[in-house]
């Protein structure tokens, strides 16, 4: 893989972990944060670490395109091009997300423009993993055109979004009312990655039946595998800790995302290194 497939990779997951992150964190962080300034300040502590993520995505994401200065005619195509489409959503959603930052930071109490600019922010963000994920799903890329591939985005999205929430929240996850809304986090982030789990399993065997592995280099789905399982058994441990009340350490969120955030690096370069074509 060449240097431009690379800020691919870290392009995409970074978009996916912002956007499900943002989501989490307007459903895990509502209007009750109005009455406490703790909780405030966390929300504002994550809008701008998401914003420095995004910023950091736009400008890899002019990496993979053949001239970045021509990057502004690409919206003359949106009707016909997905590629266009993400442009545009990366830079509807990178706005709003500013924007939402700065409405928190002037008037964190209630406010029905900063609750308008956030669902507005959600919807950009879902649409823009849509397109994302239908620029691959092409007939000529059998092993792409497939519902997984947004099923990947999507779960990728939360899982990633979710420990990212989780590693910000540091010791206001175990206060009354957020350690709740964690424990559902939780559940939400084991589900996924079970169900990440059993399309790795899938889609190893999908590479099998078009015979390229010997491209993917076979290790890299059982890596990623082995990675998730290890994550998981760690969430479970500290979801029954979390549920029995007992101190969490904190250090283990940040092991178990950087666990996971790696595992969805190799199952990225697995994705674009199976990039085969009928007859090539």
């Amino acid at each position: 893989m060449g240097s431009s497939e690379w800020t691919l990779i870290f392009f995409t997951l970074i978009v996916q972990m912002c956007v499900g992150a943002f989501f989490l964190q307007e459903i895990l962080l509502p209007q009750k944060t109005q009455n406490n300034p703790a909780h405030q300040k966390l929300k504002y502590r994550m809008l701008l670490v998401l914003l420095v993520l995004m910023i950091i995505a736009v400008i890899l994401s002019f990496f993979h395109l053949g001239k970045p200065g021509n990057a502004i005619y690409s919206f003359n195509n949106l009707r016909a091009s997905w590629l266009s489409q993400e442009i545009l959503m990366l830079s509807v959603f990178t706005v709003l997300l500013a924007l939402t930052a700065f409405i928190s930071r002037r008037n964190p109490g209630k406010s029905i423009l900063l609750r308008f600019i956030s669902i507005l922010t959600m919807i950009a963000g879902w649409m823009l993993i849509y397109s994302m994920a239908m620029i691959y799903m092409m007939k000529t890329i059998p092993v792409w055109n497939s519902v997984t591939t947004m099923l990947e985005f999507i779960s990728c999205s939360l899982i990633l979004g979710g420990m990212l929430v989780v590693s910000l929240s540091g010791r206001l996850m175990q206060e009354g009312y957020l350690s709740k809304r964690i424990n559902i986090l939780f559940l939400i982030i084991i589900f996924l990655l079970v169900a990440d789990i059993s399309n790795s399993v899938y889609l190893f065997l999908q590479y099998r039946e078009l015979e390229i592995l010997q491209e993917l280099l076979p290790g890299l789905g059982i890596i990623k595998t082995i990675m998730q399982i290890a994550a998981l058994l760690v969430l479970l441990f500290q979801f029954r800790s979390l549920r029995q009340k007992k101190k969490l350490v904190h250090i283990w969120f940040i092991m178990v995302f950087a666990a996971i955030l790696l595992s969805e690096i190799v199952g990225r370069y697995a994705f674009y290194a199976s990039y085969v074509s009928p007859g090539v």
